[in-house]
């Protein structure tokens, strides 16, 4: 995040823990070209691992009205300081470490549960919602199968199930 921070083309900001959603603003000497909106942290995690919810805007009169609010916003916003990311470094460090105590009670808590109980039989039925959902999926991925080279060609920084997310939108 240094590295993002310190790059004279990029400005980071920050509001409060009340505002959770992200606002990415793309721009092409000094042109406003796109934007993005949706829950995306800007971490490998939030760009490519996690399934997150955006929307990708190339119109230019909703860019100029995007364009308005967020600098509506950032009269409340903080500019992201190098100390700032230390400090939250150590906040994000305690945190890790209650996580993990975490995750070690609630195995614990799932192995005792868990450990007089049946396996799943081979003939035991899946629920309809679990049915429905993994079809959905499987067109998804027909989906992305059938789009990859376009969108790889169009969007070639762009995950290929946030432009389908984008479509679908």
């Amino acid at each position: 995040m240094k590295s993002i921070q310190t790059n004279p083309n990029i400005d980071c900001r920050f509001l409060d823990d009340k505002f959770h959603s992200k606002i990415y603003l793309f721009y092409i000497k000094d042109k406003l070209f796109a934007a993005i909106i949706g829950s995306s942290n800007f971490t490998a995690g939030g760009l490519s691992n996690n399934i997150e919810t955006n929307i990708i805007i190339t119109d230019d009169k909703l860019l100029q009205q995007i364009k308005k609010q967020y600098e509506s916003i950032l009269e409340f916003s903080h500019l992201l300081q190098p100390s700032d990311l230390d400090k939250y470094k150590i906040i994000f460090d305690n945190f890790k470490n209650r996580e993990k105590e975490n995750n070690n009670e609630q195995s614990d808590f799932q192995s005792r549960i868990l450990k007089n109980r049946q396996k799943r039989k081979k003939n035991q039925k899946v629920n309809k919602e679990a049915k429905r959902y993994f079809a959905f999926w499987k067109i998804v991925d027909e989906v992305k199968d059938m789009v990859s080279d376009i969108s790889e060609k169009q969007f070639p920084d762009i995950p290929i199930y946030l432009t389908i997310d984008h479509f679908w939108h």
